[in-house]
């Protein structure tokens, strides 16, 4: 992979992760930590998805991509994932 597929995730993350550092959210280190990895992984994953991926299904590839995204913030969050999966079944 070139710089510039880590480049662009690496700066939309920093940019991301100033709002709740300025806003001053009540997170520790780890929070920050943990938000910034998945952050900077699904920015390199949507890199990857538009180098390899044929442009009819990018936009299908890019919404599995968020709702993965979604899902893993949401459990991460408040074990919202687990909870709806408990409450199915």
């Amino acid at each position: 992979m070139k710089i510039k597929n880590f480049f662009r995730p690496l700066a939309g993350t920093a940019l991301i992760l100033v709002i709740p550092l300025l806003a001053r959210w009540p997170w520790g280190i780890l929070d920050f930590v943990v938000m910034g990895f998945l952050l900077f992984l699904t920015g390199v994953i949507m890199e990857v998805v538009a180098a390899k991926v044929e442009v009819k299904y990018r936009p299908a590839a890019y919404v599995l991509v968020v709702l993965a995204f979604l899902a893993i913030w949401a459990e991460l969050a408040v074990d919202a994932v687990s909870q709806i999966i408990s409450f199915i079944f």
